[in-house]
């Protein structure tokens, strides 16, 4: 009886056992069992219909991961070419500026040069005016390095930056610009810890996007009062309110005293595309691409 159950039993699982540990995702033939075999034999027919199925259920899992996959690279790089729009979008309102205090020091220099063709000027006058006129045409290229650093693409490049330095070469960016003319802008820059990791190429852009954005609400305003634009940095520790993850971060505020915004708006300022600017003023992506850029480095805004 015992060789018997044996035979009819134990030696077709023990075949099975075998044979599901020797499978490979490879094989053709999967679990079999003599016809003979009775119930085994149908169970053997079974988890091969099973393990077909799962196979076939694998190969359109890998299909719809390659897919997601070649959706995510794509997703990255509209968000890649947003960023870019947005970013000349800002430099093209710039040079205006730009150019308005480079004619500035060409003057300057060009009056220099006719004091040089006197002939009855000293050799120190001379020199005095030799290193006045250096002196322009320094703010001249400094001014326009500034300009291409914002306009150059450059790769995406992590690294350890000061805030307080960025805020501070933005600033002298700003204050040049014709739409900053009647607008005060007061830096504040109370953290003592100012070192963050990330691109300093973006962080800029933000930094001149809400720069910017604030230009524009002071412009409805400034008949009624004078403008006023203020850049402030705090540190908050990790148990403070507003603390990223529990740990020490660097909290900075954009203010003017503008019109501020709707409440009804509020929802919808970081939407893309979304703008309540006069039609070709406004690209609506300024807050998009500062919203993506922040939380790509892990903070808020």
């Amino acid at each position: 009886g015992l060789l018997r159950l044996s035979k009819t039993y134990l030696q077709p699982i023990r075949r099975l056992v075998q044979r599901a540990e020797q499978f490979r995702e490879d094989d053709e033939i999967l679990f079999s069992v003599r016809k003979g075999d009775n119930e085994l034999h149908k169970l053997s027919t079974s988890l091969n219909r099973m393990l077909k199925r799962i196979a076939t259920d694998k190969g359109k899992l890998v299909a719809t991961v390659a897919s997601l996959e070649q959706a995510n690279r794509d997703l990255k790089q509209a968000q890649i070419e947003m960023i870019r729009a947005e970013k000349l979008a800002a430099v093209g309102r710039l040079s205006a500026g730009i150019a308005h205090e480079i004619g500035n020091p060409i003057g300057i220099v060009m009056g220099y040069l006719d004091l040089l063709k006197q002939p009855n000027i000293s050799e120190a006058e001379k020199a005095d005016y030799l290193v006045r006129a250096e002196s322009e045409i320094n703010r001249i290229n400094t001014t326009i390095r500034q300009l291409l650093d914002l306009a150059r693409p450059a790769p995406k490049v992590s690294k350890i930056l000061s805030v307080h330095e960025l805020i501070e070469d933005m600033a002298l960016i700003l204050r040049v610009q014709p739409m900053m003319s009647n607008v005060q802008l007061n830096l504040r820059l109370y953290a003592q810890r100012d070192v963050i990791q990330a691109d300093p190429d973006q962080i800029r852009q933000v930094f001149l996007n809400l720069a910017i954005n604030a230009a524009d609400a002071l412009a409805c305003v400034q008949n009624d009062r004078e403008g006023r634009l203020t850049i402030q940095t705090e540190v908050l520790t990790p148990s403070a309110s507003g603390a990223l993850n529990h740990q020490e971060t660097i909290k900075v505020i954009f203010e003017d005293n503008g019109p501020g915004i709707p409440d009804q708006h509020l929802g919808n300022v970081f939407d893309p595309f979304y703008t309540t600017k006069d039609p070709g003023k406004g690209t609506g992506l300024g807050l998009s691409v500062c919203f993506m850029i922040v939380e790509g480095i892990g903070g808020t805004i």
